[in-house]
């Protein structure tokens, strides 16, 4: 698992993934030859980073996001403390009291969320404000931050790690799992294709890691307008928190180990998804469906951005979605993979 848990190490919220992207570089680069050379097609001004296999007539993309949620510091206190607001996705209750990296002109600067002590909280129930909670990266004083090249606009993230032997062998618990596992799962596929002689003569095969989907899928616009694919297939996470969740989401079915999670819905092609749970059953794989709605992933942007690309939505479960604590299971990853490697193979497209 060293490719995911160099992914998870490297700093990579939204508009700054060129840590993550070293990582993603890095693995193409050094996989074995034994079948398939691939190419790279191009890094953009937005960092989405874009490989390829094949020369065929099809063209088939698969993506992932290799950015994670993040917010923004907007003040600097006279007694050298951080203002902070949300910037796609992160959590409040989940930062609380959290390790974080601020990115500033002379790198990644530790810190973490302060709140009140228990014992003085006149609000103990409530969460309060982003703007109540303050962010101490050990200074005392204004200038002392800004000497750290500091400033209203510096981005953050929580601290990343991760843990690939999380209660045993078959959990990973970790920061930006979603949508590292994806990443992971992306180029896992590119590899196995690679070491495995099968045909792909009818395809041109693209894998993407895709930059800034938590603040509004913006580099899947770009890619799917650039490459304008025949096929997608999307790789993303989906919830799998049915222990601790009421309400309107009591039903949740998706559990970690339930394996590929194949989503339906109206950014989601019916026929595709088919063919995709056929393929599931052929080989017997480990899968579960589910209905997701329109949007929410990159496959929404990729439908709409693309000429006329038909779309679909593979998933994982994750539990503790946008929090320094996410929770997956190797083997549904591993699913994932095998899945994907089965319909090129199969040639279903």
């Amino acid at each position: 698992m060293k490719f995911l848990e160099d992914l998870c190490k490297a700093f990579s919220p939204s508009s700054y993934e060129k840590d993550a992207l070293s990582v993603w570089d890095e693995f193409f680069n050094s996989i074995p030859i034994k079948s398939y050379i691939p190419y790279h097609e191009y890094t953009d001004n937005l960092r989405n980073s874009v490989y390829s296999i094949g020369n065929g007539s099809k063209k088939l993309l698969f993506s992932a996001h290799i950015d994670n949620v993040c917010g923004r510091i907007v003040k600097i206190t006279d007694k050298g403390t951080l203002m902070f607001s949300q910037d796609g996705g992160i959590c409040l209750k989940s930062l609380i009291s959290s390790h974080v990296v601020v990115a500033g002109d002379n790198g990644l600067i530790p810190g973490v969320v302060q709140k009140v002590a228990l014992h003085l909280d006149e609000k103990r129930s409530d969460v309060g404000d982003w703007l109540d909670y303050r962010i101490n990266i050990g200074c005392t004083s204004k200038k002392e931050v800004e000497d750290l090249g500091i400033f209203p606009g510096c981005i953050f993230s929580y601290r990343p790690e991760i843990n690939t032997k999380f209660g045993g062998e078959h959990l990973i618990c970790g920061t930006g799992l979603d949508d590292k596992a994806g990443v992971w799962i992306v180029g896992k596929v590119a590899k196995m294709l690679m070491d495995k002689d099968i045909d792909i003569t009818p395809y041109t095969i693209y894998f993407a890691a895709m930059s800034q989907e938590e603040v509004g899928c913006v580099g899947a616009k770009r890619v799917a307008r650039k490459l304008n694919p025949d096929y997608s297939i999307d790789i993303d996470c989906t919830f799998a928190d049915t222990e601790l969740v009421g309400g309107k989401y009591k039903d949740l079915d998706i559990n970690l180990g339930d394996g590929a999670v194949i989503s339906y819905g109206a950014d989601k092609n019916l026929e595709l998804c088919n063919k995709i749970r056929e393929v599931a059953k052929k080989h017997k794989l480990k899968y579960k469906t589910n209905t997701t709605r329109s949007g929410g992933t990159n496959t929404k942007s990729i439908q709409d951005f693309s000429g006329d690309c038909i779309t679909a939505l593979l998933g994982y479960g994750l539990i503790s979605m946008h929090s320094s604590t996410e929770i997956v299971n190797r083997h549904d990853l591993g699913s994932c993979v095998d899945l994907l490697y089965c319909c090129i193979k199969d040639q279903i497209f």
